[in-house]
């Protein structure tokens, strides 16, 4: 497998599996953030009706996860950007610069700094069941304090 390979999976659109998974497609996973493996299923030509943008069709993966995953690849074809603070896709405008791939820059204090906290990179695990019969409780009197809703004074 090329690193080129690689990188392009990286930026692949995924989707998770139907209730009743299709067959495991043999030599194919990606990989999560933390490293670790995530099982694949083949391929879905999907259409995604954006009703400000239009209609869009793309061939995703079919992989374990829990949501939809918008790759690189599908938003750089479509000349699509997320705009985080309004939580949308844009369409791009036109722009003469146009970035491939992006490649991580090796840095040895950020490295330290990933070893040193390990649990940020793993996946979260639920709470450890409570090994004590100790619970905690506010007693209150009286009905609930209501104030009906009123507008701050001018400053």
């Amino acid at each position: 497998m090329t690193k080129r390979s690689q990188k392009a999976r990286c930026r692949a659109s995924v989707l998770p599996p139907p209730l009743v998974k299709p067959t495991r497609t043999p030599g194919l996973d990606l990989r999560a953030a933390n490293g670790t493996s995530i099982r694949t299923y083949g391929t879905r030509v999907q259409v995604l009706d954006y009703a400000s943008l239009g209609r869009f069709m793309w061939t995703f993966l079919i992989a374990d996860v829990e949501q939809p995953i918008l790759g690189w690849d599908f938003l750089q074809h479509h000349r699509l950007i997320v705009d985080p603070a309004g939580a949308v896709l844009r369409a791009s405008p036109s722009i003469s610069t146009q970035v491939n791939s992006v490649t991580p820059v090796a840095s040895t204090e950020l490295q330290a700094l990933l070893d040193e906290f390990k649990d940020v990179t793993q996946p979260a695990s639920p709470r450890p069941e409570v090994q004590h019969m100790i619970t905690h409780h506010i007693t209150t009197t009286g009905a609930p304090t209501f104030a009906r809703p009123r507008r701050l004074a001018p400053e």
